[in-house]
């Protein structure tokens, strides 16, 4: 597993050209290190780039996407690349899965949009938590705001993930809670990421536009590796059947599936349920 990347590029971004010679050279490199798979940022290949989301979409498959296609393929592993995906008409932010034969295995559709700028921009939603079968496991996605509902993971653990990819922007809880900027916790950012790869028992494999906090943690919580913003990138070697037990001999997934009664879980499904705002 390869995510995250030191973000020395300047600025400004002016077109989606200056981001893939940012993570193309990035991915070779990570690629002759270490092959398997690579998780790029949320929206890789549009981050930074002062436009309307409607006018940076591209098509995937297309030119673009078809960059790290061959680099997949070249290198046998795989590659999430996260864009702003154009289908016709609609527009939607996307984690794409490329495979190792340089096809498009699957691709998630972020479900939870982000308040205040792109759920008014005209993205469209997706509507499920697709898991892919893959060679080095079951792979689901979630993507940035994604992370705040806790119910995103939930459904990827529910759907038999191994691995959930996060690319991400931030987590306005691991922000500053009072009047001021964006003042990054290290502390509840890792306090997130490990409740969510325990929570559901899988891995979480998380990569940050801007680097600092691009982990990957084991189902244990375990953080297997960090990026404080100067790495090229982090890696981690994580088996599919890492034998984790209890005590008693039981296995802490089966635990974490097996003891769950969903039919007292009605709350957690109503759709005029809003919680403490009631």
């Amino acid at each position: 597993m390869v995510t995250g990347g030191n973000d020395s590029r300047p600025r400004p971004l002016k077109t989606i050209q200056d981001n893939i010679d940012f993570y193309a050279p990035l991915c070779e490199k990570a690629c002759a290190e270490k092959p398997g798979l690579i998780l790029l940022p949320e929206i890789a290949l549009q981050w930074g780039i002062n436009a309307h989301p409607f006018d940076v979409a591209v098509p995937a498959p297309g030119p673009e996407t078809g960059v790290f296609a061959r680099i997949a393929k070249k290198y046998k592993t795989r590659i999430c690349l996260g864009l702003i995906e154009r289908d016709g008409d609609a527009v939607f932010n996307t984690a794409l899965l490329i495979g190792p034969n340089g096809r498009i295995d699957g691709r998630y559709h972020k479900v939870h949009l982000a308040v205040g700028s792109e759920a008014e921009s005209g993205i469209l939603p997706g509507d499920d938590f697709p898991v892919f079968d893959t060679e080095l496991g079951r792979v689901g996605c979630n993507i940035c705001m994604d992370s705040s509902a806790a119910e995103s993971s939930r459904m990827v653990g529910l759907n038999g993930a191994d691995f959930l990819l996060l690319p991400i922007m931030g987590d306005h809880r691991a922000s500053r809670w009072s009047q001021g900027s964006p003042n990054f916790s290290e502390e509840r950012w890792k306090a997130i990421m490990r409740t969510r790869a325990m929570d559901n028992q899988l891995t979480m494999v998380v990569a940050r536009n801007n680097c600092i906090g691009s982990c990957i943690i084991d189902r244990k919580g375990d953080i297997l590796a960090w990026n404080e913003g100067e790495d090229d990138y982090i890696f981690a070697d994580v088996p599919v059947n890492d034998g984790y037990r209890t005590w008693n001999g039981g296995c802490f997934k089966s635990i974490n599936w097996l003891q769950r009664r969903p039919h007292l879980y009605e709350e957690y499904s109503d759709l005029g349920n809003i919680g403490s705002l009631k």
